[in-house]
């Protein structure tokens, strides 16, 4: 209620997982990885696509 009263009332609400524990993930992988969940992103009957990786932003920046 206070934050409604100091902000006003939300736009919207909705449940956002957040992993606790991180899976790093580098080179050949990090790009099949990606694939992947471009692939998930694609599908019609997906709706929410949540992981637990952790790509290094040198790999990051090499797949984009």
């Amino acid at each position: 209620k206070a934050l409604e009263d100091a902000l006003g009332e939300a736009d919207s609400t909705k449940i956002i997982w957040k992993p606790q524990n991180l899976t790093p993930v580098d080179g050949d992988k990090a790009q099949t990885l990606m694939k992947l969940i471009d692939m998930l992103e694609d599908d019609d009957d997906v709706q929410n696509v949540f992981s637990n990786f952790d790509i290094d932003d040198e790999t990051m920046a090499s797949l984009a």
